[in-house]
């Protein structure tokens, strides 16, 4: 755990290393740990404030199951592919973005089609006008994309709860926590280890959720 929060510090552009199994579980149980803590302070405050998780998924096993195992993929794509920019890690996220921001449209989340159409129009434009400027402030300042990516991944699940617009915003930092931890930990992993293995996390992850919901 210590190299984990050594890096999370000062988040760099290593070279990939090989990821020990034992390693890996380690980090799972602090993220589970982690993530069952700050949930029993997030069912407090949201059973005072009156908000509620959205239970989409809990609907149908079926629907379960792709929620769980396929987002994920979706997820590591939109929020941490990019960490290491190359031209098929670009391509491959903005078809991604495309199909999430269908979804949303379909689901009519007008409000996440707003902000993931954005994200996608700043990448096309940063690639086509600002490609080489963007690249050295990118290395050369990459711990704030880093951190960005994270606390971004984390806020944007605000949003699985419903209720009070004002509360869920307001309150996004403590509502998106967990996701926050979890971000910094896949992150972690994504760079030291490769998007595979962040994405393996990530499903890991989730699954322990999807056998409660089971």
């Amino acid at each position: 755990m210590k190299d984990f929060f050594l890096y999370i510090k000062s988040p760099d552009i290593p070279d990939y290393r090989k990821l020990k199994v034992s390693k890996l579980f380690k980090l799972l149980g602090f993220c589970i740990i982690t993530s069952i803590i700050l949930g029993i302070i997030i069912y407090g405050i949201t059973d005072i404030t009156g908000l509620e998780r959205n239970k989409m998924f809990e609907k149908s096993k079926y629907l379960v199951i792709i929620g769980f195992l396929v987002i994920p993929f979706f997820e590591e794509v939109v929020w941490r592919l990019l960490l290491k920019p190359t031209k098929s890690n670009f391509f491959l996220a903005v078809g991604v973005l495309l199909i999430y921001i269908i979804i949303q449209l379909l689901r009519q989340k007008y409000y996440l089609c707003i902000m993931f159409t954005a994200y996608l129009l700043s990448l096309i434009v940063i690639r086509q006008f600002f490609k080489e400027h963007i690249k050295k402030i990118f290395i050369s300042h990459f711990k704030w994309f880093f951190w960005a990516s994270c606390v971004f991944f984390g806020l944007i699940h605000a949003f699985n709860f419903k209720g009070n617009l004002v509360w869920i915003i307001t309150l996004a930092p403590l509502l998106g926590s967990p996701q926050i931890i979890s971000g910094s930990i896949i992150g972690y992993i994504r760079m030291n280890y490769g998007f595979i293995y962040g994405v393996i996390f990530h499903v890991l992850l989730n699954s322990t959720i999807l056998i409660n919901l089971l």
